[in-house]
Order: structure tokens, then sequence, then C-alpha cells
């Protein structure tokens, strides 16, 4: 008797691929087109992200220990980095409905002629041209505001704001137990690479990288609304 398990598993791409021609051919003869399904995040999902955020800003706002001074140098330079964000914000969106625009277009004259014009064309390099942002601008202005806080924050303040980890009790365990994971199969591989003589560049990389990805989750919490509202206070 046949496997009907293996049967349906065997099957089952056919179908799909059966099935996918149909779907296009209704999309391109003018049919409705395939529903396509988002998955938004839940309403506990969106407080539970919110209230990681607070309890980051102030534990934050805590180890740093701000004087009045310092909290008002610090709100001043937070309100500049979001406006600078919500000015990009909106000059996105407003290349976004330009986008759209000239992509329906594009369609329209795909499906009546097969090709594109060439001013569409010029209009969709013109608009990539003038959305890309200019060549080393966000490393200035993260340099700028790294400046900046040196010349804020006392040295104690930034070693607290080098070590910060949110909710560290939490996480101490897990991350000790990684952390020393990491240092045994750095050993074991440096120890591996002395033997056959092999470039230790990509271990280096991985190793700056992570760095990298700690710097931003720290200053994301510092630059904040939450720490906006915290300081604010």
């Amino acid at each position: 008797m046949p496997n009907i398990r293996f049967l349906f598993v065997l099957a089952l791409p056919l179908c799909m691929a059966l099935s996918l021609p149909l779907a296009t051919a209704q999309s391109r003869s003018g049919g409705p087109l395939p529903e396509v399904v988002e998955f938004e995040p839940s309403e506990d999902k969106k407080a539970i992200q919110l209230l990681r955020r607070q309890i980051a800003a102030e534990q934050l706002a805590t180890a740093l220990q701000l004087s009045d001074s310092q909290a008002a140098d610090v709100i001043v330079l937070i309100r500049e980095v979001q406006d600078h964000k919500r000015a990009r914000r909106q000059q996105r969106q407003r290349g976004e409905a330009h986008l759209r625009a000239l992509l329906e277009d594009y369609l329209d004259q795909v499906q009546r002629g097969g090709a594109a014009d060439e001013q569409i064309i010029a209009d969709l390099k013109e608009l990539r041209q003038a959305n890309r942002p200019e060549p080393g601008q966000g490393r200035a202005n993260r340099r700028d505001v790294r400046e900046r806080l040196l010349s804020i924050l006392t040295e104690q303040q930034l070693s607290a704001l080098r070590s910060f980890r949110p909710m560290a009790g939490l996480r101490g365990d897990r991350e000790g137990e990684s952390g020393r994971k990491r240092a045994h199969r750095d050993s074991e591989g440096l120890q591996a690479d002395n033997a056959r003589g092999v470039n230790r560049k990509a271990r280096k990389q991985a190793k700056a990288g992570r760095k990298a990805k700690k710097k931003k989750r720290i200053a994301r919490v510092l630059m904040s609304d939450e720490m906006l509202a915290v300081l604010s206070r």
C-alpha cells in the first residue's frame, strides 16, 4: 500500500507550481491580484517593545547620573538628532509617493506595450539620485554627535555609557555564558590559526561588527523619545 503521507508531500510542490501560472494569468488579465497577507505586531507586542525602551531609558539615566546642566545639553542634542531624522523621514516619504506614481506609470506601459519609455526610466534614475544621501554624511553626523557627547559627559559617565546593558540582571547569566563560549571559541580558533598560519582578518572583523552593533544599541537608547521624556521630567 503506498505511503499516503509521502505522496502528499511529493504532490504539494507540483500543485503549487501548477497554480502559480493561473494566478499570474489572472493578474495580467486584469483580474483581482492575490491578496497579500501582512502580519502586524499585536498590541501586546507593541506594548512590550515600548516597556523595554522605557526601562532602558530609565536605567541609562540612572547609570549616567546627569547634572541639571548636562541633562539640558543632552535634551538639546536629542531634539536636534530627532529633528534631523524627522526631516529625513519626510523627504523619504515624499520620494516614496513620487516613486509609486512613476512605478504605476511604468507598470501601465509594460502591460500595454511590453516596455517603458525612456522618459519614465530617466525620471526613475533622477529620483534615485535625488534621494541618495551624500557620501559620508551619515558618518559626519555620527561624529558630530559623538564629539558633543564627549564635551558633555565626564570620563566616569562615558565609562558607564560604554558598559551599559539594559535589564542586565535579567540577561547577565545568558550574556556571561555566551561570552565565555565566544572567548573559548576565539581562543581555540586563535590557536588553530597560529598552528596553520591562517589570516585572522575575518575573526577580527566579526569582533568589530559585534562592538559596532553594541554602540548602535546604546546610541538608540540615549537618543530615544523615552530618554527625552525621562530627562524632561
